[in-house]
């Protein structure tokens, strides 16, 4: 017997000034009670709705901004993504999902934001593209450039950026990043 869920995501579209509705970029995190065993996700949506005042006073956004936290981790976005792309009711038998008032462009671009607490030691950063292509590596370093100003050490596979003056140092821990040498205290 199916388990069911009855959930409500939240959604807010900032429209792009200076573009059509063509494109969009989806920021999103997943709802957690503070009560929860996974660890409450509040930071996450207070940091959403930071950045949404914050982008709201700016004019020179080229693609809509979709808000979006999902009630029930990945099934309230799945659920959501559908109603988005309004895949109809007969593709799901399991999804039962309603319709949205406001939609944007294609979703180019999307940003999970899952933050647990207040203070954090690093950002971990995940990227992923579609149908096994790199995505568009400028919101990654943008991400890693943010991270870097504000003292978080963001870290990508493992490995984060040195933040230390020496040159070797600094070159030893490229190298390292991308997989192509095996580190041993031994030849250095």
């Amino acid at each position: 017997m199916l388990q069911k869920f009855d959930g409500q995501n939240v959604y807010a579209i900032l429209r792009a000034p200076r573009a059509p509705s063509t494109e969009a970029i989806v920021l999103s995190t997943p709802y957690r009670a503070p009560e929860s065993a996974h660890g409450s996700t509040m930071p996450s949506v207070a940091l959403m709705l930071a950045l949404a005042k914050y982008f709201s006073t700016k004019s020179y956004w080229a693609k809509d901004i979709i808000f979006l936290v999902g009630d029930y981790e990945l099934v309230g976005i799945q659920a959501w993504l559908m109603s988005y792309h309004d895949m109809g009711r007969s593709l799901s038998t399991v999804l039962d999902y309603g319709t949205l008032d406001g939609v944007s462009g294609p979703i180019q671009a999307a940003i999970n934001l899952e933050i647990h607490g207040v203070r954090n030691s690093r950002l971990q950063l995940k990227i992923e593209g579609l149908n096994g292509q790199l995505p568009n590596l400028d919101l990654f370093n943008v991400v890693v450039e943010l991270a870097t100003r504000e003292s978080v050490p963001p870290t990508f596979h493992g490995y984060s950026h040195p933040y230390t003056i020496d040159q070797w140092e600094s070159w030893k821990q490229y190298a390292l990043t991308t997989g192509t040498l095996e580190y041993s205290e031994s030849l250095l």
